[in-house]
């Protein structure tokens, strides 16, 4: 009787002691998880909102290819952007619609002039709903419309627009002038072009989005974002005579000074893939048309 109980108690606690090992061992793995996961470079990276299908795509090839970094993409207007980081926004990398932005950024001391490279440049549009009918051969024809999106001022193609309605006549405005530029509300437009409704939007996406859905009947964009939204067509391809040069510059930031040595690697890193072979023909894929390819991978 005594040796069954103690047979009994033997296997109770072998029981509890394997269920003990059973929870340490899951205990472990979880711990491990979280560890892999933590030990990962994690690199912030600002794109503008016309870039953002593309980068998509170039950032999940990166991330397969290096599964110790994690990108963060931030993607707005580029003059949201800009305004983030020379606050302090934690941004490793910075692709913009336009120099201006990058410019400023180097002034501020926060970007080396030589941690720069302009890599892609893009084409300002009249965009327009894939199925309906458009007599709009010139900017002046834009008056005939009831209602056009617009970006603001602040944000690239929303800057290039204006320009090229000075460049046209239709506007009023010193040409070089940013500032003056910058100035422009959409009520002055819509005063010029005979009340046509204007619609203010945020960045080239929402742009597209208003187009696609039917809110404005047309909108200003770059030739790339059609690509993005197959309820979008270019109706009008504006003359860079108009816009000047529209170029898109790739920046890496000034590393903090607690940065680690295999953060600023992990940087670099990306910073070359956005500019590799590989790299090139996805912004192609996507409309753009790339200017060179510093990086070979």
């Amino acid at each position: 009787m005594i040796s069954k109980l103690l047979k009994s108690i033997k296997v109770y606690f072998s029981f509890v002691i394997c269920v003990l090992m059973l929870f340490v061992l899951v205990a472990c793995a979880e711990q491990n998880g979280s560890s892999d996961s933590s030990s990962k470079e994690e690199i912030n990276l600002f794109v503008a909102a016309s870039l953002t299908s593309s980068i998509e795509e170039i950032v999940r090839k990166f991330t397969e290819e290096n599964s110790n970094i994690k990108v963060i993409v931030n993607a707005d207007s580029s003059g949201k952007l800009s305004t983030q980081i020379s606050e302090g926004f934690d941004c490793d990398i910075f692709f913009s619609a336009s120099t201006r932005e990058v410019d400023e950024l180097i002034e501020l001391g926060l970007i080396d002039a030589d941690d720069t490279s302009k890599i892609l440049e893009n084409n300002l549009a009249i965009i327009g709903f894939k199925d309906k009918k458009y007599i709009i051969d010139d900017l002046e024809d834009i008056k005939s419309v009831d209602s056009i999106a617009l970006a603001g001022s602040s944000v690239p193609v929303g800057f290039y627009a204006r320009k090229s309605l000075i460049s046209q006549g239709i506007l009023k405005g010193d040409y070089p002038d940013k500032t003056a530029i910058n100035k422009i509300t959409g009520s002055e437009i819509s005063e010029v072009l005979g009340g046509v409704t204007i619609s203010e939007q945020s960045n080239a996406s929402t742009t597209i989005t208003a187009v696609a859905e039917k809110s404005t009947d047309i909108g200003f964009a770059y030739t790339s974002d059609v690509n993005r939204n197959e309820n979008t067509k270019v109706i009008l391809k504006i003359s860079k005579d108009l816009t000047g040069e529209i170029v898109y510059p790739l920046a890496k930031i000034k590393a903090s000074e607690n940065s680690t040595d295999e953060h600023i690697a992990s940087v670099q890193k990306l910073y070359d893939y956005l500019q590799s072979n590989m790299a090139k023909e996805v912004y192609e894929k996507y409309g753009f048309s790339p200017l060179s390819s510093r990086a070979e991978h």
